[in-house]
């Protein structure tokens, strides 16, 4: 863990997750050779030989209604000493998560509580994937002094939160990618076949001499297979490019990513374990 800790301070595109529960890191990373060069740097500087799963696209989540939940102290079924209300809906594209509220009632560090957990919580949607592109304003809060703490605030916020999030509903988006691709004239139709295959789209194109550049959308899932047919295709003649553009609505099966630490989408089991804390 220190060392990949080490080298994601020294590669702002390297982030790292810990399932403690499970034992396992997960490194967010950009591509198949970045994960070489961090296996290869593991063994050589810190002596770790690792083992790498096969490698997993990143989705995201994006909410596609409004939801809402409340919560309040002495309710039955809520054991935290706070109120916390809450409401999810979509943002702006590529806006990230905002998050609203009105300083009132409470002491500061319950705000802060309140937002930290937040945004800590949507880093796993209803299906495991972080929640972007969404604004979530708290409507509701209370406390009791001075028996409140920041931990009832801390441990009351992810219930409320997916509780709204399950009612707004999420729909589960793929990264993709815009590409440049220049190839000799005469591989253009089995090219344009094989970028047709991994669900690529060209919407620009120049012939220069003997040569076509293309330009488009490619879903990053489809890169590292076109990759490796393209030098086939091409003779060793293309040269490929590539870099993130925006996230798409993913067609087909749902990807599901296992969730890590509680679970507040299981309110049984997170209560359970909140107790134990």
């Amino acid at each position: 863990n220190a060392a990949l800790a080490d080298l994601a301070d020294q590669d702002p595109l390297i982030s790292v997750r810990r399932d403690t529960r499970r034992g396992l890191v997960s490194v967010r990373l950009y591509g198949e050779v970045q994960k070489e060069v961090i296996a290869t740097t593991l063994e050589r500087d810190f002596g770790v030989a690792a083992l790498f799963d096969a490698s997993q696209i990143v989705h995201a989540e994006r909410p596609v209604g409004t939801g809402s939940a409340v919560e309040r102290m002495g309710d039955p079924g809520n054991p935290f000493a706070a109120t916390v209300g809450l409401s999810i809906a979509p943002g702006a594209v590529a806006s990230g998560l905002t998050y609203r509220r009105e300083l009132g009632s409470l002491p500061l560090s319950f705000y802060t509580a309140i937002e930290e957990t937040v945004r800590q919580t949507l880093e796993e949607g209803l299906r495991g994937w972080a929640v972007i592109d969404s604004v979530v304003t708290l409507t509701h809060v209370g406390f009791s002094s001075p028996v409140s703490v920041a931990a009832d605030f801390r441990h009351l916020t992810p219930l409320v939160l997916m509780a709204a999030l399950r009612r707004a509903g999420t729909q589960v988006h793929e990264p993709v990618e815009r590409f440049g691709l220049d190839i000799p004239e005469d591989c253009l139709r089995d090219v344009l076949n094989a970028l047709g295959a991994v669900r690529a789209v060209a919407d620009a194109s120049e012939r220069r001499d003997d040569r076509w550049r293309l330009g488009g959308l490619i879903p990053s899932s489809g890169i590292h297979k076109f990759e490796r047919r393209l030098p086939v295709l091409s003779r060793g003649g293309g040269d490929f490019e590539s870099r993130f553009d925006s996230f798409a609505p993913v067609t087909g099966a749902v990807p599901v990513r296992e969730r890590i630490g509680l679970d507040p989408l299981n309110r049984k089991e997170y209560l359970a374990q909140v107790s134990q804390m």
